[in-house]
């Protein structure tokens, strides 16, 4: 009896189950899966495997980050990793020890400034205090305004967050560059039930009462952390839920002080800080 080439070589790849395939994938890297998810119909379902993708998430971010990260909020565990890889240069994602829920900090490079693309105004430095390689360093403005939308996606649902901007002034000039702030920065967040949250303080004299210059407004919690960044509290949000398919509720926050009778100088921006309330 005469035998085929198939019988006598054995099986082909094509051949194997897609699990075994995806299980192959998953010890090779992302460059490989991507190649190798051109091959065929077969190798492609199998490199969008959730395990393959696990394994990705897990090499790169560690199991912690995978873990932590709701998988209802992204359509699958590849658009997870993707997402990650995306934003991993300007955020930084981490699991908080005491409550096991996810923390997320966002560099000023991926925050709206207003006049951030003209260094007239703003100028890009590294600093070696800094988690990020620039932070924004402002010169002068008029109109002081940064802010910006944020997807909770990779965030934990039924948490309670609370959102600071990590912002320094020059130790050697605070406030204007003619004199003090007449009036006091604003501080806000718009939680996901948009429901809004202000608080104000003046950065030239952290000390100096605001009900004078702004009724109605709490002056806005802050600390300093060891290098002499200082965090100031811009309000805090609750995440009841996570929606299917790559959807999240949205929250927006703002620093700003818009009032043109005066400029203001000497602001180093590093970011905005997303942490679990303890």
């Amino acid at each position: 009896m005469e035998i085929s080439r198939e019988e006598k070589d054995g099986a082909s790849l094509d051949e194997l189950a897609e699990n075994c395939i995806s299980t192959i994938l998953s010890f090779t890297t992302v460059k490989d899966v991507c190649r190798l998810a051109a091959v065929c119909r077969s190798w492609r379902s199998a490199a969008d495997a959730h395990l393959v993708w696990e394994k990705m998430i897990t090499q790169r971010f560690g199991q912690d980050i995978s873990q932590g990260i709701s998988s209802l909020a992204f359509p699958s565990k590849k658009h997870l990793y993707f997402s990650l890889v995306t934003d991993h240069g300007t955020k930084s994602i981490w699991l908080d020890e005491s409550t096991g829920k996810i923390g997320c900090m966002i560099s000023a490079r991926d925050l709206c400034i207003a006049w951030g693309d003209n260094r007239s105004y703003w100028e890009w430095v590294r600093r070696d205090d800094s988690r990020f390689e620039q932070v924004a360093r402002l010169r002068y403005v008029w109109w002081f305004d940064v802010w910006q939308r944020f997807k909770c996606s990779i965030l934990s649902p039924n948490t309670q967050y609370r959102v600071s901007f990590i912002i320094r002034m020059d130790d050697n000039s605070r406030g204007s560059r003619y004199g003090g702030y007449p009036s006091p920065f604003i501080f806000s967040v718009v939680a996901p039930d948009g429901v809004r949250m202000e608080s104000v303080r003046f950065l030239d004299d952290l000390e100096k009462p605001v009900e004078k210059h702004a009724k109605g407004f709490s002056m806005t919690p802050f600390s300093q952390d060891e290098n002499g960044w200082l965090e100031f509290v811009a309000g805090e949000f609750f995440i009841e839920e996570v929606f299917p398919n790559g959807g999240a509720k949205e929250i927006v926050f703002c620093m700003k002080n818009v009032d043109c009778s005066f400029t203001k100088s000497n602001v180093w921006v590093e970011g905005v800080k997303i942490e679990p309330k303890h």
